[in-house]
């Protein structure tokens, strides 16, 4: 994904914050933006809230704090996506 953000310009990064080994979606996010400051970010996941509790922490956010980038929570319906879509490609604006 970073190789792709560095050779062409995108409007939108979707990715789920549980990547696997490796990095992590927060991570691509915050790299992503690094390169393409006016990149909208929408995160997905699946995690139970103490594991999101845990991205916070990793993040340097305070428990109470929301993640810099607009998340939805799965399981998710089209609506829904598209609506969190809508917002996180308004937070460009």
């Amino acid at each position: 994904a970073l190789a792709l953000l560095m050779a062409h310009r995108f409007d939108l990064l979707l990715t789920d914050i549980a990547l696997g080994a490796g990095i992590r979606g927060t991570e691509l996010a915050r790299r992503a933006q690094a390169r393409q400051p006016g990149l909208a970010v929408l995160l997905i996941s699946g995690f139970a809230a103490e594991m999101l509790d845990q991205e916070h922490r990793r993040e340097g956010l305070r428990g109470d704090a929301e993640l810099p980038w607009e998340l939805l929570r799965k399981p998710f319906s089209r609506e829904e996506l598209m609506r969190a879509l809508g917002r996180a490609l308004d937070t460009r604006r």
